[in-house]
């Protein structure tokens, strides 16, 4: 999984958060506390400054179910709205088939993300799976580029017409 700061920057956008909130929090997923500026750990889903949690409701894969820890918070605690949620490579494809109904085949998949790493400049500058799966859904979907110089999304149309 990717911690580094420049995929906690990547995956702080609108348009990301709402899809991985959208499709309820995994009990997997890791988190940045922005009130604390710290990762959640490896054995535990909150912050380590005050032991507020990265979800309101998660998915427990055990269970089977989603299970609503609302009642857990307390007023000193950070709130789940405090945190950017790290997505997963299979949240992110996720995000992708659901919205591209006529790419739910593995192989539609691993031919889409080839033919996108071998024609978007942005695939060089990648330093992993989840950089390089949500540069794709950026682009693919929202029509937007990282640009690491600013560390920003950027609308660029005209540049995807032409690639």
């Amino acid at each position: 999984m990717d911690t580094s700061k420049e995929y906690i920057k990547m995956s702080d956008c609108p348009e990301i958060q709402a899809a991985i909130s959208k499709n309820k929090i995994d009990w997997r997923n890791q988190g940045y506390c922005k009130k604390h500026k710290c990762l959640t750990t490896e054995d535990m889903d909150g912050c380590p400054q005050c032991g507020g949690m990265i979800a309101k409701i998660y998915k427990d894969n055990e269970l089977g179910g989603y299970i609503d820890r609302t009642s857990l918070w307390d007023e000193e605690m950070c709130e789940y709205n405090q945190w950017i949620v790290l997505p997963y490579q299979d949240q992110l494809q996720g995000i992708y088939c659901s919205v591209m109904v006529n790419r739910t085949e593995v192989f539609d998949l691993i031919s889409e993300i080839f033919r996108f790493a071998n024609t978007n400049p942005i695939s060089e500058v990648c330093k992993s799976m989840e950089q390089l799966w949500l540069a794709f859904v950026m682009w693919e979907l929202h029509a937007k580029q990282w640009l690491a110089t600013e560390e920003k999304w950027v609308a660029l149309p005209a540049i995807k017409e032409k690639i």
